[in-house]
């Protein structure tokens, strides 16, 4: 029973009405919209083959979504933030019809809007006392959301929320990819415990309804969003991301023991300061599985000096480094941006940051420090 069967199919409650008529009547009573959410919830329950299951969940969640937009009902249980994500998840499938796609949206932006106008409450639903108010993006399991808390209504918030799967088609170990999302966030909040400033602050974390959630400052932009926009580097702010970006590595490495093991432009985040200066902040480190197979420490460090070196490559080529094996960077006029010296100096460094994913060049952190806080243009 695929979704366009089970949606034309008559509904024994509804004197042959079918489901699709239910979701798109315009004078649906909500007693209707009702039952047709427990008929589908029975469904869910009982049909074996995944798609089948899948089809019963989008009907499930689309007459919770219907009873929204048509009378301002929430015929749930389930929070509003839980809601929210759950028509994304659901709105992302290719399989959606558009129809329900647009009913599933709206459903969506209305309760995001009272999460905006109930955020100054004290008992704003959301995640860890942070009610969400808008949706950054989403990709895969993991949706980004604009908040505000009632303690500090005037400060700039992000919650991360991974969903496992709602379809038995998608659940390949949703258990498993929810628990490396939170053993990620404990480390992170590990090192923020620890007193570090070049880690994004991290306020609340956790489970809801069976989704992981972490609640931290919202940043201006992440390096990733410099060299996609190919912002020209100058060699003052590189100077400063890079040394950001070293100092938060030291401090993961006094607070875990262990380097951050998953640096890549979108997890250094930037924030503007006065007078051009950005405040970096590093998060999403690797859980600690991640690393159990390398048992040196100084071939663990590598994995992050060669990611700095890619994350350097990325801001001044505007683009990471591809290929299997060692890449270094060549000579080339995007380097004088920084100066004919300055960025003579800064591809070197590069270069030798790169060669220590083969094991070559390998050397502490602090000497990297040092070297990267001599480069003046």
């Amino acid at each position: 029973m695929r979704l366009e069967s089970l949606l034309d199919c008559p509904l024994p409650s509804e004197s042959g009405m079918t489901a699709r008529e239910v979701l798109s009547g315009p004078s649906t009573s909500i007693k209707a919209i009702c039952r047709l959410r427990e008929h589908a919830k029975h469904l869910a329950r009982v049909l074996g083959a995944p798609d089948d299951h899948a089809a019963a969940v989008a009907v499930y969640f689309a007459a919770i979504a219907r009873a929204k937009v048509a009378s301002g009902e929430t015929i749930t249980s389930h929070s509003p933030a839980y809601l929210v994500n759950a028509m994304g998840q659901l709105m992302d499938q290719p399989w959606m019809p558009d129809g329900l796609r647009s009913l599933l949206r709206g459903a969506r932006d209305a309760w995001l809007s009272e999460g905006a106008s109930a955020a100054g409450r004290l008992d704003a639903p959301g995640y860890g006392g942070f009610a969400i108010t808008g949706e950054f993006g989403r990709s895969g399991l993991l949706c980004l959301y604009s908040a505000r808390h009632p303690v500090q209504p005037k400060g700039r918030y992000l919650v991360k929320v991974f969903q496992p799967p709602m379809f038995w088609i998608q659940a390949d170990r949703p258990e498993t990819y929810l628990q490396t999302f939170l053993d990620r966030v404990d480390a992170h909040h590990r090192v923020c415990e620890s007193g570090a400033e070049h880690w994004v602050p991290l306020h609340a974390s956790g489970k809801a309804e069976g989704a992981g959630f972490a609640a931290m400052d919202a940043y201006d932009r992440s390096a990733e969003s410099l060299m996609l926009t190919k912002v020209r580097m100058r060699a003052g702010l590189l100077r400063e991301i890079v040394l950001g970006v070293l100092d938060g590595l030291m401090e993961a490495r006094a607070a875990l023991g262990r380097p951050h093991g998953a640096v890549k432009p979108s997890n250094v985040l930037l924030r503007d300061r006065r007078w051009g200066h950005m405040e970096v902040g590093l998060a999403d480190p690797a859980p600690a599985a991640w690393l159990a197979d390398v048992s040196d420490a100084v071939e663990r460090e590598a994995t992050d000096l060669a990611a700095l070196g890619r994350l350097i490559y990325g801001l001044i080529l505007h683009r990471l480094p591809v290929g299997a094996g060692l890449v270094q960077a060549g000579e080339s006029g995007e380097w004088q941006v920084l100066g004919r010296k300055a960025g003579a100096r800064w591809r070197d460094l590069c270069n030798r940051l790169l060669r220590t994913q083969a094991g070559v060049d390998v050397c502490p952190l602090e000497a990297i420090r040092e070297q990267a806080a001599g480069m003046r243009q």
